[in-house]
């Protein structure tokens, strides 16, 4: 199974801006005994603790299930700084 999450950044340090626009995230190859349940995209906006930094998070989670009805959660988040710095 591969998944990602992505979305449209723009960001300007000097005005301390940071936003996002056409988040989403999917996952495919998903062997045929695994449901996928749950999806959801989140979007959180934040600051740095003590610093004047914010960031924007875009996740993407869900939750497998396979023929053994045993469950699995998986997530993947992408946080994006105003100063364009990406983790």
């Amino acid at each position: 199974m591969t998944y990602y999450v992505e979305g449209d950044f723009e960001w300007d340090d000097d005005l301390d801006y940071i936003n996002v626009s056409n988040y989403r995230g999917d996952i495919y190859g998903v062997p045929s005994a695994v449901t996928v349940s749950n999806r959801s995209v989140d979007v959180e906006y934040g600051t740095y603790f003590f610093f004047f930094n914010n960031y924007v998070d875009v996740s993407f989670s869900f939750t497998t299930t396979d023929a053994l009805w045993m469950t699995n959660d998986f997530s993947v988040t992408l946080r994006v700084s105003q100063e364009g710095q990406l983790s």
